[in-house]
């Protein structure tokens, strides 16, 4: 597991230097769009409803290019206001502004269709888990848009083996929070539910 303080660039730096010259630690991206899950990993795929028509779509896939399912509270993207792209090294970190954990991924697959926008990004070495996560927002024939999220993956190290259902956990609950986020800023609300 890496640590960084997200208010110290060089910190920050420093372990995008290193992650964007390493090679992802689970390349079977495919599996987070298919129906089975790879033996020896976890399935988590959720969505929510995020509005209706093509204003909504176009909302939502500009909440896509800035991150906007991602803001959480206590979560970071590094670089900041990189929009998503095919093979941008990113740092997601989670912690406050004196220590975090750091989470490096790659961005595999960029998607830009009619219907459907977003992107799976993989694990690098020294993000906590091992596997790969999408973040599509669609919309279907009768206006439908919705925000989906699928993840496979595996405990990274020791330290994520060792937290067993409290490492679940925590990735049940950000899967969560990234549906509120999104669904938030679709809809225009700047509260908390």
């Amino acid at each position: 597991m890496l640590l960084v303080q997200p208010r110290s660039s060089d910190s920050i730096e420093q372990i995008l230097r290193r992650a964007r010259t390493d090679e992802p630690t689970f390349t079977n991206v495919g599996a987070v769009l298919a129906e089975g899950t790879p033996r020896g990993f976890r399935r988590i795929s959720r969505s929510v409803k995020l509005g209706q028509g093509s204003d909504a779509f176009a909302r939502a896939s500009a909440g896509i290019r800035t991150w906007r399912g991602h803001d959480l509270v206590g979560l970071r993207i590094f670089p900041v206001a990189t929009s998503p792209t095919k093979d941008e090294t990113v740092l997601v970190t989670l912690g406050c502004s004196f220590l975090s954990m750091a989470a490096p991924c790659r961005i595999v697959t960029f998607i830009d269709e009619p219907d459907r926008y977003g992107f799976i990004y993989a694990t690098l070495p020294g993000h906590p888990e091992r596997g790969a996560e999408s973040f599509i927002v669609t919309i279907a024939d009768d206006g439908t848009v919705k925000f989906q999220i699928a993840a496979v993956s595996a405990p990274g190290d020791c330290s994520t083996r060792l937290a067993g259902p409290l490492g679940r956990a925590v990735q049940s609950f950000a899967t969560s929070g990234y549906l509120r986020s999104m669904r938030r800023y679709v809809q225009g609300n700047t509260g908390f539910e």
